[in-house]
């Protein structure tokens, strides 16, 4: 494996989060339509209500992260 490959880290959106990474997931959904608002880096409802769409659309089992213990598995969804 690369360093390069090694050397990336997982970041975990939820509702709350903000910044560059929500702007990308933000983006993603947009261009894949499962949303008609622009990326303003905020994760809020509108932006969870799409990852949900998403998931369902996938069938995914949509749901909301309720404890600490779920947020530690993990969980990884490519969007492309």
């Amino acid at each position: 494996m690369s360093n390069a490959a090694q050397s990336k880290s997982i970041v975990v959106l939820q509702e709350g989060s903000t910044g560059p990474e929500v702007i990308d997931l933000q983006f993603i959904l947009q261009i894949r339509n499962f949303t008609l608002d622009a990326p303003d880096g905020k994760f809020g409802s509108r932006t969870k209500a799409a990852v949900i769409k998403f998931q369902k659309s996938k069938k995914l089992v949509a749901f909301i992260a309720r404890s600490r213990n779920y947020l530690n598995s993990p969980l990884s969804i490519k969007l492309f």
